[in-house]
């Protein structure tokens, strides 16, 4: 059966453009461990969509005898698409292979099992021809590779594949190697937890100069007998010029090599890489290894398997290495004469210190003096972790491939009064405005002076609520700096609240530390606390009304009996009651069940009683403004 053509409108409109990504096609790799990578949108050329198998090997033989320049999109479904007498051997260019639903667990393309097929040949993909795409779909059951490629530029995203008789991506040595491909958002593993037999390995990549190899998880490569597998990412035979990065590499017989023997790699970078091995295995080897690979970099690596070396660099040719903030539980060790500069790596790591050790996630789950901030700054070479976190996160780089981000969910508990609402018999304040439904449920600080652009909202308010508050987290040595912004609610005993009514107000984004607490009202002088105060994840009280020292400045507070207030009549906002507060009160007539700045009192209703306490605090300044 011919396969079905459609030209996309899309494509029509950007035919011009012959090489359109609609979009990054990018990725972190907590994405691939949770398969919620974004499917990558690219076109090239004509459009194919193919519903079976044959109509997908019909696809690609017309492909290549036009010369490529085609997309061939492939429906959900399950196809038998390399045997023994054909398999998909690509000789056009500019081609792009993926699924069409962009869910990478929908189409799986197999071959006959992982199994030996020698002398004859199996590949789910060989890829003679040049600006080679394979995205958002599995490949699986091969005799041979899953993806071999001689062809330059071959770029695979979001592809799961499993159980292949031998190494699973191949850069052979035909022509003079393939080159600039990139690598990512991938899952290559071995679902049974070990592989068929020794040669067997995740990339192996002979002759390749300039890849990238991103984002990916490699599972299981291990081998079952005689020897040991290859590594999970492997550059070599006259390689060069190889990126390696964010990668998690876990209970693979070897993690990442660069050179083998005499056979060289020359440069590259290995990076923000993630390499367990729990030792299970009967081959269990180095996390990464330089053989005669000179001038190679390797940076906030992080290691921990049970091999004696978490990292080697061998022979005499191996030399100008750099090895900087490697963070491992074994010795990085040069052997037969291997020579490097190692910088601020730490060797002895505890097992208590990563978060999920059975499962080989190595990101730090707290502060570790030895680790946070310990690390030399690499500016314009290591710019992010594995996570792909801005570092540094604190005064300096972390050694490691998790930059360490304190808790970002810290909480305080404020305690707070305000004049105007205060009944001096109950030693609490009138809660009219929230019981006569005159309160609104939106913050309503998104006017002038506050200016603040939040969302908060609400379609019930807890109980016993007196007004909307704007809380606001300030720097400690810098009180014109706002950290933080959020609207909360007054509660009638002095409890600043959540919109869901806890006491623990919750600062999202906020590092732990010391801050000092603003909080802003609309009718009254805001204040700043005289200290600042520990945010963390455990609240602390910092407590306004039993002291007039909790606020800074003097006469910001002032006080009925025991307790201390906020000072009633700014009107305006501005820190200053004067006559452009009384003129606004003026304004506002005698007007009643309305929401008002002018309401000092908080009873619905705009007179004197609003005046008088206007007037009792006529000329006092307050410290703070928004």
């Amino acid at each position: 059966m011919k396969p079905t053509i459609t030209i996309l409108c899309l494509l029509f409109l950007l035919s011009f453009h012959p090489n359109l990504i609609a979009q990054d096609c990018n990725c972190k790799v907590t994405q691939v461990e949770n398969n919620t990578v974004e499917p990558c949108d690219k076109i090239i050329g004509e459009v194919v969509m193919v519903s079976s198998t044959s109509e997908l090997r019909t696809a690609i033989i017309q492909a290549n005898d036009a010369g490529g320049n085609r997309t061939i999109l492939i429906a959900d479904g399950t196809y038998q698409i390399a045997t023994t007498s054909w398999y998909p051997y690509i000789t056009a260019n500019d081609m792009v292979f993926r699924s069409l639903s962009g869910n990478r667990d929908a189409v799986i393309l197999t071959g006959t099992g992982m199994k030996d097929v020698a002398p004859i040949t199996v590949n789910g993909f060989y890829c003679f021809g040049n600006n080679i795409t394979i995205a958002d779909l599995t490949i699986k059951d091969v005799g041979n590779h899953a993806i071999a490629t001689e062809g330059d530029n071959l770029f695979v995203h979001n592809v799961k594949i499993q159980n292949t008789f031998e190494q699973m991506i191949k850069g052979t040595t035909g022509g003079d190697g393939a080159d600039n491909a990139i690598i990512q958002c991938s899952l290559l593993e071995y679902p049974a937890g070990i592989g068929p037999q020794f040669y067997i390995g995740g990339l192996d990549i002979h002759e390749g100069d300039n890849w990238i190899v991103r984002d990916n998880i490699f599972k299981n490569i291990t081998s079952p007998s005689v020897s040991l597998a290859q590594h999970a990412v492997h550059f070599w035979n006259f390689s060069s010029n190889n990126i390696v990065e964010r990668n998690w590499i876990i209970n693979c017989d070897r993690g990442i090599g660069f050179g083998l023997g005499s056979l060289s790699n020359e440069g590259g970078i290995i990076r923000n890489n993630m390499i367990y091995n729990d030792g299970s295995s009967i081959f269990h080897d180095v996390g990464i290894s330089l053989e005669t690979s000179p001038n190679t970099k390797v940076y906030n690596n992080t290691i921990f398997i049970s091999y004696p070396n978490a990292i080697e660099y061998r022979f005499a040719e191996t030399k100008n290495v750099t090895i900087k903030n490697n963070l491992t539980n074994q010795s990085i060790r040069s052997r037969d004469g291997g020579q490097g500069e190692l910088l601020t790596n730490y060797v002895t790591a505890q097992e208590s210190w990563f978060k999920n050790l059975t499962t080989g996630d190595l990101r730090i789950q707290s502060e570790i003096p030895s680790v946070t901030n310990q690390g030399t700054s690499l500016p314009t070479e290591v710019t992010m972790d594995i996570d792909q976190t801005a570092r540094p996160q604190g005064g300096a780089y972390d050694i490691g491939a998790s930059e360490y981000i304190a808790s970002l969910t810290n909480r305080a508990k404020v305690k707070i009064m305000i004049e105007g609402y205060f009944e001096e018999s109950s030693s609490r304040m009138n809660t009219i405005l929230s019981d006569n439904n005159i309160m609104p449920l939106i913050q309503p600080f998104n006017v002038a002076p506050f200016n603040y652009a939040g969302v908060e909202v609400v379609s019930i308010l807890p109980a016993n609520v007196v007004d909307w508050m704007l809380l606001e987290l300030r720097d400690a040595n810098n009180i014109d700096q706002i950290i933080h912004q959020q609207a909360v609610f007054l509660r009638n005993d002095g409890a600043l609240i959540t919109l869901e009514g806890q006491e623990e107000i919750v600062f999202n984004g906020v590092h732990i530390g010391a801050y000092h607490i603003a909080v802003h009202h609309l009718s009254h002088l805001a204040i700043i606390s005289s200290q600042a105060h520990l945010i963390q994840e455990i609240p602390t009280l910092y407590d306004f009304t039993n002291n007039a020292a909790s606020a800074m400045g003097v006469g910001q507070l002032t006080n009925k009996g025991k307790q201390y207030l906020m000072i009633s009549g700014d009107f305006d906002g501005n820190g200053v009651i004067n006559n452009e507060d009384y003129n606004l009160w003026k304004i506002s007539g005698a007007v009643i069940n309305i929401y008002s700045p002018a309401d000092a009192d908080g009873n619905g209703i705009i007179n004197n009683l609003d005046y008088n306490l206007w007037k009792k605090n006529k000329s006092k300044i307050g410290l703070l403004t928004p």
